[in-house]
């Protein structure tokens, strides 16, 4: 710790005072913001699936399943599909927590004279400022890991609905085929 005299202090507290600003600003941007927006554009919404939302859901299976309501059904009541959209939960927590730097120290003491003959004494003060500077070194890295992370597990979750929602379909399809064979079988016969 450094002791400096009051009059030192009006000239280093500014260039302290704006290097913490800075880091601050540093710290407010967040890594989410920094995924490109093409992946939003790219998103394909439930929507797709089902014209009503999710809460909404409703399949009258006396009038039967279409291809449609079945990818719906398998995407949102497959269990499998819930444990990798928490897998993407997980990943997107990684993503913030690479971006968070370590908190900047400010510290401010003064200290009294007290004891002894006090004549020609003056009080000491100490300004100290400390950051892990260390911290900078991974920081890029391990954001640019954490960022390539959570692409890659959003990719993963859509590739898996997507297989499960073509799946659906595909059983569907070929259930109303092998149905429509049976139909035309008992019409030979």
């Amino acid at each position: 710790m450094m002791r400096f005299s009051n009059s030192n202090r009006h000239c280093w507290l500014p260039g302290i005072f704006s290097i913490s600003i800075f880091i601050a600003g540093l710290r407010a941007e967040s890594p989410l913001q920094a995924v490109p927006s093409i992946e939003t554009i790219l998103r394909v919404p439930a929507s797709r699936f089902q014209s009503q939302s999710p809460e909404q859901l409703s399949v009258d299976l006396r009038r039967g399943i279409g291809p449609d309501d079945a990818a719906t059904i398998a995407l949102y009541s497959n269990p499998a599909l819930r444990a990798i959209r928490d897998r993407r939960g997980l990943a997107a927590a990684q993503l913030i927590q690479a971006g968070i730097l370590p908190n900047p120290v400010v510290s401010y003491a003064r200290d009294f004279v007290t004891g002894g003959s006090t004549a020609g004494t003056r009080n000491g003060y100490t300004f100290s400022a400390g950051w892990e500077f260390s911290a900078l070194i991974p920081f890029l890295p391990k954001q640019t890991a954490a960022r390539k992370n959570f692409q890659s597990v959003d990719l993963d979750v859509a590739w898996q609905e997507w297989q499960i929602a073509v799946n659906a379909r595909t059983a569907v399809y070929r259930v109303l085929g092998l149905d429509a064979q049976v139909g035309r079988a008992r019409e030979a016969t």
